[in-house]
């Protein structure tokens, strides 16, 4: 919300300079490839969830809570922060990309249909970056001799092969749990745009995003048991 007024006055101020240099294109085309890139790799790099905090293992057992809160809490403290920050991104591409998103194929778009596609993206922003979150702290809480633990992170060749590996295998399990979701949204916008010819945007996002957030509760009550039964002995205590 600090960040809201910031990009309104950088939208105001490129739409204003845009009409000769372009600078509205130019901001448009930068916030879409930070959201991406935010949206993709952000839950590698933000590492405020139980990839940082399961070397305290025995103090959060300590808490009066259940595992799955716990796991609940670790994955949406990254989550969040990263959603807002793309939505702003997001949100800053819709209001200066007028010249970009001018046109989809030969038809032109207009304004509501562009920020249809906006909000689009924006809903489906944070279960494709609380997917991957859960299954990075699904794999620090099944396997913690594969995360790097605490705040310190190890460098070097084999480290670096590991988080690719670790890439490797997360981007199939984002895409299967999309699955599901983009299937039902799919026979949704089929059918709607055979019975009236209108192409829904919205609503199939939401729905994809219903689908995976339950998949992602689902993970993180299972998570939360297994949480329940680790034995704190078995983990080093990292600073």
């Amino acid at each position: 919300m600090r960040l809201l007024p910031l990009v309104i006055a950088v939208a105001i101020a490129s739409q204003a300079s845009g009409r000769v240099a372009g600078l509205g294109t130019v901001v448009a085309v930068i916030s879409i490839w930070l959201a991406a890139m935010l949206i993709l790799m952000g839950p590698q790099m933000m590492r405020n969830d139980l990839r940082q905090d399961f070397a305290q293992l025995a103090m959060l057992k300590t808490w009066p809570v259940s595992g799955a809160a716990i796991v609940r809490g670790e994955v949406l403290a990254p989550a969040i922060v990263m959603s807002g920050i793309s939505w702003l991104l997001i949100m800053l591409s819709a209001l200066v990309g007028a010249e970009l998103f001018a046109h989809i194929g030969n038809a032109p778009l207009a304004i509501p249909d562009r920020l249809s596609y906006a909000l689009a993206a924006a809903i489906l922003a944070l279960p494709i970056i609380l997917s991957q979150t859960v299954v990075r702290n699904g794999i620090a809480v099944m396997f913690p001799a594969w995360s790097s633990l605490g705040t310190s992170r190890a460098r070097g060749i084999d480290a670096m092969g590991q988080r690719l590996l670790m890439m490797a295998g997360i981007l199939p399990t984002l895409a299967l749990s999309l699955l599901p979701g983009a299937v039902v949204a799919g026979l949704l916008m089929a059918a709607v745009y055979w019975l009236t010819g209108t192409l829904l945007i919205v609503l199939p996002a939401l729905l994809v995003a219903f689908v995976v957030i339950v998949e992602c509760r689902v993970a993180t009550e299972l998570l939360g048991r297994v949480l329940d039964r680790t034995d704190v002995t078995a983990i080093d205590p990292v600073a």
